[in-house]
């Protein structure tokens, strides 16, 4: 069999061509990953709220502490992971939970928000209807210098203890005291 010259052209065209839909083919299924990474971790799992129960079993608590309940969340990120609905169902998990102290450990809202007075009125709102037997603390997170006031103004609008590099010491039925600390972020 002859080749001729004008035929070798034509299979390195088509074999160019079956790269270059080879790579187009592989670029868009990359970019509906992607899609679908992001429509995952921007709506469905917020909403898979996840709650563990863990018993603390230590010689040097004393037993005055035997029973207490203390919720801890954090990473909110609202306005952009979470929103209202989503954050109401936190709430009111964190309530059916009958917490004897509830802790904030932050990250409220996300650098890219545009923190307005609607937000503010919101979370204030929402976290306002969070329910403690006996205290609630909020610790500054990285996320929240974007806006510092306006996280203490939230938060200590619904009487939440701001532990802004300062304690908290609290008793629970005997003499035995617990120190609660917040330390503030390397980035102030």
């Amino acid at each position: 069999m002859i080749f001729m010259k004008e035929d070798i052209v034509i299979e390195e065209k088509e074999q160019n061509i079956k790269k270059k839909s080879f790579w187009k083919k592989l670029l868009l299924f990359f970019l509906f990953l992607c899609v679908l990474f992001y429509l995952y971790i921007r709506f469905i799992e917020p909403s898979m709220l996840v709650v563990h129960e863990y018993a603390i079993i230590d010689n040097h608590l004393p037993s005055s502490f035997h029973g207490m309940k203390i919720v801890h969340f954090s990473d909110i990120l609202y306005g952009t992971t979470m929103n209202e609905k989503n954050l109401e169902k936190v709430v009111q998990n964190i309530n059916n939970l009958n917490p004897d102290i509830v802790l904030f450990t932050g990250d409220s809202f996300n650098s890219n928000l545009i923190l307005n007075d609607i937000n503010k009125q919101n979370l204030k709102n929402i976290l306002s209807k969070i329910k403690a037997t006996y205290r609630k603390y909020a610790i500054i997170g990285d996320n929240d210098y974007i806006d510092k006031n306006a996280f203490m103004d939230i938060w200590e609008s619904v009487d939440f203890i701001v532990l802004n590099n300062t304690y908290d010491v609290f008793y629970y039925k005997g003499p035995d005291p617990l120190v609660f600390i917040g330390t503030n972020s390397l980035l102030e």
